[in-house]
């Protein structure tokens, strides 16, 4: 029923924290060795090989025999140890190493080169210089900076929590690459309306709005983005420069801070410890970014869009700072600030965007139901993606920034997907790969056993038809009946499987399923809330209310119907205080008939309920009575994997 069709967030693979002891010794070390070398290990390892112990030079003709030269980018450093080629020496690291061995491998020696090239005498260049002028655009929202170089800075406004920062020689702006005929990166913006105060002190320059605060150093044209409460977010630890091939800016970061985006970036998942490039060679695989973004997200609350088609890289391999160019003579910026992703990504695409809201026809077959409906309908209007990764709904747990989740992800808020990447030759009928389940409680889709997160399922049993899926508990996901193509059949009955658990809530969003006139306020909502005990035995309540809203082809009638998991049986159903027939024989279900039936062995419980054909404009509420004396019985563990003899 469900099938993702985009991956949003990537992978990170970070130095590992076992004890360095680098393989300094001539030669390969032993294949069972290699193997478990961590990143510093494999440097000292390859240095070794190729006769070299540091990198003041580079990774020049003289290194690596000419194959792999310094700047070359991430993507051909890891096909060249990949396929073992960088000389005959090196023949016995090709199948050995895995991909985050490799990845950690690239992310050191970047690292390294950037210890080098500080010891080399590699300065960066004068910036911008000092600031000699400010003049303001009109309103506070945009003003011009002269400096004593030729370089002309610009700060302009659209919100209170974004902004944008343009520098270039002689005040020339334009994107060389940018054609004016064609689609713009930014969306038109209405007239800023937010109180900016700027302060033109002795030192620095200060804008403020009642989320942020943008200071500039006369000094150095050095700017720093704080919160209006004072928090750090950034701040340039080197002046701006403006080179005639690139462009780069240097700001502030520390260990905790996360980076996420580049979209897409195949193979990443978080960004820490790496270096990303802002190019489209169109590799659709693994350490591949066939149609990359020049925009990124902090997890401290800002995300940073490059307004430029020039190609760039961006290196977050250092906790101290991170390193953002593109090759252009020129920089425009955009800034989002805001307290989580949810608002950073609202704000980005707003201003870039939104993800495109196809017709319902227009989605696959086994999309086109009403839960993918709705994460559509939220993707345009918030910025929100359909397939997340588990930081966007669960931000607060910290094993969601690392590799233990990167090969799972959300489908909306409610589903949680764990596709399986090997054979079934390989796997013998297992998905190996740990699944993690964050705090609460998770239903197997499959057959209903209740888990309680934290939690990391070790092993998932999985079949050709059937891949790993947990429910979040309190879930509602309406459903369409089963047809092959939109409007096959009438979306009557209209079905909503309930995950009962403490208070929830889901709003259904329908329209014509064939045009946009959504746009022209053509469509209807319909908000259902579920009130039930969390882990104990209670009566469960479900509101449904009204359809508000029209749009061509909307029911005026329809049949309800209600899956609701509960491993107790109820003592009654009522409607509206009126109680709900049971059916004895569950083959009597059928038609409009209102009655209800309880099937215990059906994913450990499900109550199916039915109502009688009614207005869709009227509300209605379902009673489910549960003996609360009873206990609801513990879930079996996951069965263990056999372990074949030799």
């Amino acid at each position: 029923m469900f099938r993702s069709a985009i991956f949003l967030l990537v992978t990170v693979f970070p130095i590992w924290a076992s004890e360095p002891v680098p393989y300094d010794q001539p030669g390969i070390p032993p294949r069972e060795v290699l193997a478990k070398m961590n990143a510093e290990q494999l440097f000292g390892s390859l240095c070794a090989v190729c006769h070299k112990k540091d990198l003041s030079g580079g990774f020049g003709p003289s290194f690596l025999d000419g194959k792999w030269k310094h700047g070359s980018s991430d993507t051909a450093i890891i096909r060249t140890i990949k396929e073992g080629n960088l000389d005959l020496g090196m023949l016995p690291w090709k199948g050995i190493l895995t991909d985050r061995q490799i990845r950690s491998l690239v992310a050191y020696i970047r690292q390294k080169e950037h210890e080098a090239l500080g010891k080399s005498g590699g300065a960066k260049k004068p910036g911008p210089g000092k600031v000699k002028s400010i003049k303001k655009n009109g309103d506070s929202s945009q003003c011009t900076i002269q400096t004593d170089s030729d370089i002309v800075l610009r700060v302009v406004f659209y919100r209170s929590d974004v902004f944008r920062i343009l520098a270039a020689p002689d005040g020339d702006f334009a994107d060389p690459g940018n054609n004016p005929e064609e689609a713009q990166i930014l969306v038109p913006q209405p007239p800023c309306s937010a109180d900016i105060k700027i302060n033109d002190g002795e030192s620095k320059v200060t804008f403020t709005t009642d989320v942020l605060s943008l200071t500039l150093d006369k000094a150095d044209c050095r700017f720093a983005l704080a919160r209006a409460d004072g928090k750090l977010l950034w701040r340039e630890t080197h002046p701006l420069d403006i080179a005639e091939e690139k462009t780069v800016q240097v700001l502030s970061t520390d260990k905790s801070e996360q980076f996420f985006g580049g979209c897409p970036q195949n193979g990443y998942f978080t960004h820490k410890g790496t270096k990303i490039e802002i190019r489209a060679p169109g590799n659709w695989n693994e350490g591949g970014h066939p149609n990359p973004a020049p925009f990124y997200l902090s997890s401290h609350g800002y995300g940073v869009l490059r307004k430029t088609f020039a190609p760039g890289a961006y290196d977050f391999t250092s906790n101290l700072q991170i390193t953002l160019e593109h090759d252009e003579r020129r920089f425009d910026a955009c800034y989002f600030v805001g307290d989580t992703f949810k608002q950073v990504l609202n704000l980005y695409t707003r201003f870039t965007s939104r993800p495109n809201f196809v017709p319902l026809w227009a989605l696959k077959l086994g999309e086109a139901d009403a839960y993918m409906c709705k994460c559509a309908k939220e993707a345009w209007d918030t910025g929100a993606p359909i397939v997340r990764g588990m930081v966007w709904e669960f931000p607060d747990d910290p094993v969601t920034y690392d590799p233990t989740t990167e090969h799972q992800f959300m489908l909306g808020k409610s589903l949680l997907f764990a596709p399986v990447y090997t054979s079934l030759e390989v796997n013998k009928g297992w998905r190996h790969e740990g699944i993690y389940l964050p705090k609460g409680q998770w239903i197997d889709y499959w057959d209903g056993r209740r888990i309680e997160g934290p939690t990391v399922i070790d092993n998932y049993p999985v079949t050709l038809e059937k891949l790993p899926i947990l429910v979040r508990a309190g879930a509602v996901i309406p459903m369409y009946p089963k047809m092959l193509y939109n409007n096959q059949k009438p979306k009557d009955p209209l079905t909503f499987d309930v995950y009962p658990y403490g208070k929830s809530k889901f709003t259904l969003y329908e329209d014509d399923g064939l045009t946009r006139k959504f746009e022209l306020g053509e469509s209807a909502t319909q908000r259902i809330r579920v009130e039930a005990p969390e882990g104990e035995a209670g009566d469960i309540a479900i509101h449904l209310g009204p359809s508000a809203g029209a749009f061509d082809g909307k029911l005026a009638t329809r049949v309800y119907e209600f899956l609701v998991h509960t491993e107790l049986e109820p003592v009654s159903v009522k409607v509206d205080g009126k109680t709900l027939p049971k059916l004895a024989n569950p083959d009597a279900y059928s038609g409009d008939r209102a009655a209800w039936y309880f099937n215990p062995a059906e994913r450990r419980g499900i109550a199916h309920i039915k109502l009688s054909r009614r207005p869709t404009d009227k509300p209605v509420d379902v009673r489910i009575d549960i003996d609360e004396s009873q206990k609801i019985p513990a879930s079996p563990a996951y069965p263990v994997p056999e372990v074949a003899p030799d």
